[in-house]
C-alpha cells in the first residue's frame, strides 16, 4: 500500500542521510571548500566535580604537609569539613591511592601513606639519575634559556625564605622540576613527577628543619656552573645536593 511504501522510501532516506553525514565526518573534503573539524579550533571545557574539588584539597593538605605520613583520613570527618557527601571523598581518595599519595589498609582504614627508608632511599636514587640526565641534556646546547629559568625561581625562593619560608619548599620543587621539563623529554618530566610527587610531604616537614639560606645558596651555586657550561663541577653538585637533602629525608623516616 502507499502507506507502507512512504515508510520505507522514508526509511531508506534516513539511511542514506545517516550513511553520507558518518562518510563525510570520517572522510572530510580535501578540496573546494576546506572542511576544518571543530576539534582543531576549540577544546572541551573541564567541569569540575565536587571529586575534583575533594581531590586538590586533600593533595594539597598532604603534599604541603599539613597531612603528614601515618595521619588517618576519615571520610565522615572529610565529607563533614568540606560540607560534601562521602562520595565524592571516597572516589578522591582512590585516585590518591593510585598515586601513591594515601595507603589504604585492612578493614578500611585509610591513612597518608609512611614510605619506608629503603623506598626514599630508591626514590633518591633514580631522581639523581634522572636529574643528571636532565643535566647532560640541558648543557649539551644553550642553556641560556633554563638559566634565566632557573634564576627566576631562585630569586622566588629568596623572596619565599625572607617571607617565613611561605612556599619556599614550591620554589625547591620547582627549581629541580624545571631542570628536567627544560631538556623538552616529555617522558623524563613524567618519570620525575611521578617518583619526587611522593617525597614532597618529607621535604614539607624536613624544610622546616633546615638552614634556608644554605638551601639558596646551594641552588645558586649548581645555577652558576650550569651558566658557565662546567658539566663535571655541576653534576657533582647536584649529586652533592640531593644526597644531602637524602640523608635529611632519611632522618624523618
Amino acid at each position: 500500500c502507499r502507506a507502507c511504501s512512504d515508510f520505507y522510501s522514508c526509511l531508506e532516506f534516513q539511511c542514506v542521510t545517516l550513511y553520507r553525514s558518518a562518510t563525510f565526518q570520517e572522510f572530510p573534503l580535501t578540496f573546494g571548500v576546506s572542511a576544518v573539524p571543530s576539534a582543531t579550533i576549540f577544546t572541551k571545557e573541564k567541569k569540575t566535580t565536587l571529586r575534583d574539588k575533594a581531590l586538590a584539597q586533600v593533595r594539597q593538605a598532604i603534599l604541603s604537609g599539613k597531612l603528614k605520613p601515618g595521619d588517618r583520613l576519615i571520610e565522615q570527618e572529610l565529607s563533614e569539613e568540606m560540607g560534601i557527601s562521602r562520595l565524592p571523598i571516597r572516589e578522591a581518595i582512590a585516585s590518591l591511592e593510585h598515586e601513591g599519595l594515601v595507603t589504604i589498609e585492612p578493614y578500611k582504614k585509610t591513612v597518608v601513606t609512611k614510605l619506608s627508608p629503603k623506598e626514599i632511599d630508591d626514590i633518591y636514587s633514580i631522581r639523581e639519575l634522572l636529574e643528571l640526565h636532565a643535566l647532560q641534556l640541558l648543557m649539551r646546547d644553550d642553556a641560556s634559556a633554563a638559566v634565566a629559568r632557573l634564576e627566576e625561581v631562585i630569586r622566588c625562593m629568596e623572596e619565599g625564605w625572607a617571607d617565613a619560608g611561605s612556599d619556599f619548599v614550591g620554589n625547591d620543587f620547582a627549581f629541580h622540576e624545571s631542570l628536567c621539563q627544560m631538556t623538552g623529554n616529555s617522558m623524563l618530566h613524567k618519570l620525575w613527577l611521578m617518583l619526587s610527587t611522593k617525597i614532597l610531604v618529607y621535604i614539607n616537614i624536613e624544610a622546616k628543619r633546615s638552614s634556608l639560606p644554605l638551601m639558596v645558596e646551594n641552588h645558586r651555586k649548581l645555577c652558576r656552573l650550569i651558566a658557565a657550561g662546567d658539566l663535571a663541577a655541576a653534576s657533582e653538585a647536584l649529586k652533592k645536593h640531593l644526597r644531602s637533602g637524602r640523608d635529611r629525608v632519611l632522618g624523618l623516616a
